[in-house]
């Protein structure tokens, strides 16, 4: 079976940590051989506008026997130039021409970036054109993307479905069992992000955050005998890493201090240094949820509302606070206390096992759903 896997790829590493746990359990569904072709998808970007979604392009397309769009947050409807008003700017004349099915997987749909009347209808009328099709199946990450839709397209709204998002089962990935820590002691991981400023530095600066996050190292220097691991996912996470280092002020940062790397190609690497942790605090989607799937407790630092929202999907609204005030900085202090007590963190541990084993019997009811409808659609 050929498949043509339309995603991010590359800049991203949670962005791999959800597809390559995707492919897992999407390869033990079947006995045949997969050859899946991944095209990035920011090269389809207007800003960057190295291919497009034209007639050669479908051609391609048309030439496999499945076309796997997602996951990723890309149907977010602020794109003014697009078709679609996303960044999957395909014509509706073009989108008639694909004649592989389609499979939505996971997508994120998006309004806190602002939208328009216009975006709202151009995605109606893909919407219609794609939903028309009996060999599409169309599934929404668990970050609030089906509230999003209901309320824009409520008349389609039996036609999709929420799954979670695959990085909640990167523990599975046989990659991440065979890591053995290379630290003598264990950290305490920060990840910590600067792209979307404008979004999440708006009740707290980033002069603030940068201030409240290196007294927090400070703290955790101080007061404990954990390392402090810094987890970059973007290359623009190394600028805040770097700018917050800069008001780091204790003598042991030169050799209790780490970052870690971020290679292409091998970015599981760094959710491997994610299990040298007792305890992170997250600010990226994908290192709260793949923190959670590697049963690690954490704190999310919620600085865009979708990410506080994943957190309510699973019943463990407690262990996150919205980026709001100064006070968050005490509260992760205060995390960092109960770092020592291990009533406290074994329950942590168990509230997020016992999530995660929720999320497995809704990602299996969907993979058997995908199963069924290949077999119904493939090849025919």
């Amino acid at each position: 079976m050929k498949v043509l896997h339309l995603a991010s790829f590359s800049g991203n590493i949670g962005d791999v940590a959800n597809h390559e746990s995707f492919y897992k359990c999407f390869k033990d569904l079947f006995i045949e051989d997969l050859a899946i072709e991944k095209i990035e998808i920011r090269d389809f970007y207007y800003s960057i506008n190295k291919r497009r979604f034209d007639e050669e392009f479908v051609e391609y397309l048309n030439t496999f026997d499945l076309f796997i769009f997602g996951g990723g947050n890309f149907f977010e409807l602020c794109w003014d130039y697009s078709d679609t008003g996303t960044t999957f700017n395909i014509s509706n004349n073009l989108l008639r021409k694909i004649k592989v099915p389609i499979l939505i997987n996971g997508i994120g749909i998006d309004d806190f970036k602002g939208t328009t009347n216009e975006n709202i209808e151009k995605f109606r009328s893909f919407l219609n054109t794609l939903l028309n099709y009996s060999n599409v199946l169309f599934t929404v990450r668990n970050d609030g993307s089906y509230e999003i839709f209901k309320k824009y397209y409520p008349e389609y709204v039996e036609k999709i479905a929420e799954i979670p998002d695959f990085g909640f089962f990167v523990s599975d990935v046989y990659e991440m069992k065979s890591y053995k820590p290379i630290l003598k002691n264990k950290s305490i991981g920060i990840n910590i992000a600067k792209d979307m400023e404008e979004f999440r530095y708006t009740n707290v600066s980033y002069e603030e955050f940068l201030r409240g996050m290196a007294q927090l190292i400070e703290y955790i220097l101080n007061t404990t005998n954990y390392h402090v691991m810094l987890f970059p996912h973007i290359l623009s996470d190394y600028e805040v890493i770097l700018n917050v280092n800069e008001y780091v002020n204790h003598p042991d940062k030169r050799i209790r201090l780490s970052i870690s790397g971020l290679v292409q190609e091998k970015e599981l690497e760094t959710f491997k240094l994610y299990k040298e942790c007792d305890f992170i605090f997250a600010t990226r989607f994908h290192s709260n949820i793949c923190a959670i799937s590697l049963n690690i407790p954490t704190f999310g630092i919620i600085t865009y509302p979708k990410h506080g929202i994943v957190y309510e999907k699973i019943k463990l609204s407690n262990r996150k606070q919205n980026l709001n005030s100064n006070q968050i900085f005490d509260q992760m202090k205060q995390q960092v206390d109960l770092c020592n007590d291990h009533y406290h963190m074994k329950q942590i541990k168990k509230s997020y096992n016992d999530s995660i084993l929720e999320l497995i019997k809704v990602r299996d009811s969907y993979l058997e759903k995908l199963k069924n409808w290949m077999e119904n659609y493939i090849g025919k």
